[in-house]
């Protein structure tokens, strides 16, 4: 398996010196693709190549001699596609009414397929928006659940006045996804 537009890498030995070697790569009713694999010791050849789409490897090895490999070497590649994250403020609860006094604890759950690089969680006040709470991740994090509090009374809020709260979700793909909740 391998996230689409991932680097494969083969290095192939034999018991042989061996001179060259390639992939050939079969997908649905796709022409066949072929990859060259060259010298890079002296019993192995190595060949890179992107991956696209899910098919059917197949190896061959030359060795020093012209002698091409015997039997079947064969595997199967499955190109898998990393999806956007998703995240949800899960409280409070929308549309919510709070007294003055009132402490709440809000809380956003994200997850993603290959894992979260950043969660950022916003609060505005009758539509002006402060800087985000951002919680970053170094390791691979697939789940995550982030909270913030807000005391009502320190926010400088009056009454009939209306706190908004939304949250994003950035994974790691190269090209990261973001999501809001």
């Amino acid at each position: 398996q391998a996230l689409r537009g991932s680097e494969v890498r083969f290095r192939l030995q034999s018991n042989r010196p061996l001179r060259e070697g390639t992939i050939e790569i079969t997908s649905g009713d796709q022409p066949k693709q072929l990859v060259k694999m060259t010298k890079s010791a002296e019993n192995e050849v190595a060949g890179s190549f992107e991956a696209t789409t899910s098919g059917r490897l197949h190896f061959t090895v030359t060795d020093i001699a012209g002698i091409t490999s015997q039997g079947e070497c064969e595997g199967a590649l499955t190109v898998t596609y990393d999806l956007p994250p998703e995240i949800s403020i899960t409280e409070p609860e929308s549309d919510a009414f709070v007294a003055m006094d009132f402490k709440l604890k809000a809380r956003a759950e994200a997850n993603d397929d290959y894992g979260l690089r950043a969660v950022r969680f916003h609060r505005g006040l009758n539509g002006v928006y402060s800087g985000p709470k951002i919680s970053t991740y170094k390791e691979v994090v697939r789940n995550s659940v982030e909270t913030t509090d807000l005391n009502i009374g320190q926010l400088g809020v009056e009454p009939g006045d209306i706190i908004s709260l939304f949250a994003e979700a950035v994974d790691t793909a190269p090209e990261p996804h973001l999501a809001r909740s």
